[in-house]
């Protein structure tokens, strides 16, 4: 019995999204901008939980 996974690519302003969250959080990682730099990990979290669900479903 063979699976066929249904993943698909998300789309390019999914994909940008993502991309800006990931590089604000490690900006902000090392940069101390006061009422953001402590949200530096959520942000890259966020980024990678985006292109998650944006690969399962289809249209994101």
């Amino acid at each position: 019995m063979r699976h066929s996974s249904r993943f698909s690519a998300p789309k390019n302003i999914t994909w940008w999204i993502a991309l800006i969250l990931a590089v604000a959080g490690i900006i902000f990682h090392f940069v101390s901008v006061q009422p953001l730099s402590q949200f530096s990990f959520w942000m890259i979290a966020a980024s990678a939980v985006l292109l998650l669900i944006a690969t399962i479903f289809r249209d994101l």
